[in-house]
């Protein structure tokens, strides 16, 4: 027997990016949350916009707006969540956003470059031209599954008891989405993630699906299929479940649009030449 009869708790330190001085290159992969936080004891307690206290628990440390959301760290080559406490940032995202020649944040690398310490801190947030999202960011944003509402709760966002995830935002159907789907899922004691049994697919949405991928690139379906297979131990389209449906229908339309652009243009330049 162990001197201890108890296991450590293991704490995911490695899972929070900090913006080091220089540039930092990320990649936005999923919405925002927002929380104010607090400090007791040296240690953050975060709160529901205006659900926090009337005061600080601590004078010297003020409340303080954080907005996290899920990243690729594009130097560390690592899925990361950034707690954004710096409003300078925010503000030039924000702008980002709202110009028309750049639009959602999902569809480029941002170069945040720090310079100057403490107080004279300043931060540059410049847009890297538009670029879908590699399928190797992809591979590693669904290998380890966040829940970021799981910080409202002062817990562990990856924790494998958490019953719920934080959706990825890869193209800009899902982006565009108001409503994002939310999945539940279940995690055994191997670590190995499952969806609870819902209601199944009709014929005809299978059937559905399947035409959408025929009309997509070569090797996109048996992509797809390996992905539902790795997260969800799914074999064959009729067993997905209704939210996991209609995002890969989202996602199969997206690309059937970008294969149709990609023929468009080898047609083009087959009569060129």
């Amino acid at each position: 027997m162990s001197f201890f009869d108890f296991e450590e708790e293991k704490i995911e330190t490695d899972g929070y990016m900090k913006i080091k001085p220089g540039d930092n290159r990320i990649r936005i992969l999923s919405k925002s949350i927002s929380y104010i936080e607090d400090w007791i004891d040296n240690k953050p307690v975060r709160y529901r916009d205006g659900q926090q206290p009337e005061t600080p628990h601590d004078e010297k440390k003020p409340f303080k707006r954080i907005a996290a959301f899920i990243v690729w760290n594009c130097l560390e080559e690592k899925i990361q969540i950034l707690q954004l406490r710096q409003a300078s940032i925010r503000k030039k995202i924000r702008a980002l956003v709202e110009d028309a020649d750049w639009g959602e944040i999902y569809h480029y690398d941002l170069k945040i470059k720090r310079t100057g310490e403490e107080l004279r801190t300043d931060y540059e947030v410049n847009p890297m031209p538009h670029k879908p999202v590699s399928q190797q960011v992809i591979d590693a944003f669904n290998a380890k599954p966040i829940y970021l509402d799981a910080l409202f709760d002062n817990k562990d966002p990856f924790s494998s008891e958490n019953k719920n995830y934080t959706t990825g935002v890869f193209n800009k159907l899902v982006a565009n989405n108001t409503n994002p789907v939310e999945i539940t899922v279940n995690i055994d004691s191997n670590g190995v993630y499952s969806i609870p049994k819902k209601k199944q697919l009709e014929e005809h949405d299978i059937m559905e699906l399947e035409g959408l991928l025929e009309l997509c690139q070569p090797g996109y379906k048996e992509s797809l299929m390996q992905r539902l297979l790795d997260k969800f131990k799914f074999t064959s389209l009729d067993q997905l479940t209704q939210p996991i449906f209609e995002f890969c229908k989202r996602e199969a339309i997206e690309k059937k649009k970008e294969y149709a652009e990609f023929k468009r243009q080898e047609a083009e330049l087959e009569v060129g030449f």
